[in-house]
């Protein structure tokens, strides 16, 4: 659900005169699900909340820290490098 609210943004900024390529649109999360539904959609996500994770509900406990927030282009989880650009 968190793509097609991207691209629903992307389309209203659109209508305003705002234009914002795809590729310029980043997403943060800390849920791996949120993050891989971006694979092809030509914007970029990544997971966050990587060294406080709660292992058996698969979701950060603490939040992102600012390491983590950074523009790397394409889409990636927790321990992994770049999986699609």
């Amino acid at each position: 659900s968190r793509q097609p609210a991207a691209k629903g943004i992307l389309s209203w900024l659109s209508k305003q005169n705002i234009n914002i390529s795809r590729s310029a649109v980043w997403h943060f999360d800390d849920r791996s699900n949120n993050i891989l539904g971006f694979r092809g959609t030509g914007m970029n996500a990544r997971q966050v909340s990587c060294a406080t994770r709660d292992q058996h509900e698969g979701i950060g406990v603490c939040g992102a820290v600012l390491q983590e927030v950074w523009r790397q282009p394409g889409v990636s989880l927790c321990g992994t490098e770049n999986l699609v650009v």
